[in-house]
């Protein structure tokens, strides 16, 4: 059960005649407790076909504060859309589990409502060996 959480945020976008479009956004509030329980998750190998699933945990947390803030610049020219973001999450609990990271992405419109992406993330969560490093690459399709 993720209960619900009770935050209040903030917001504010400047899109530009000559492509840049500027974004900040702030919130605080309470996170709901976790209970701690389990999941599966599946997987198919690309190479051999073969179905795997392990039980992972889902670690419990008590209720706490949090805030966050992020930052995001986007320059886009005809079809293309080159963007950075930043952003950090403070749970203001004493433990070292709070988290920041930032993102490019490379948007291409391809026309006809497709768009090819690239998008790269990189989070280091303080106090832990959790640090993940993402790459994506997708289409996305507009109907």
């Amino acid at each position: 059960d993720y209960g619900v959480s009770d935050r209040t945020g903030f917001s504010v976008k400047a899109a530009m005649a000559n492509g840049i479009t500027l974004v900040a956004n702030t919130s605080s509030g309470t996170d709901a407790a976790v209970t701690a329980q389990g999941y599966v998750a599946a997987s198919v190998s690309a190479s051999t076909g073969a179905a795997t699933a392990q039980k992972s945990p889902v670690v419990g947390v008590a209720q706490r504060d949090v805030d966050t803030m992020g930052l995001g610049v986007a320059y886009t020219m005809d079809a293309l859309t080159v963007a950075v973001n930043y952003g950090e999450v403070d749970y203001n609990d004493g433990v070292a589990s709070d988290t920041k990271g930032y993102g490019l992405a490379v948007n291409y419109d391809l026309g006809g409502g497709a768009v090819a992406q690239l998008g790269y993330g990189k989070s280091d969560r303080n106090g832990s060996t959790l640090d993940t490093d993402s790459m994506t690459l997708g289409l996305a399709m507009s109907f």
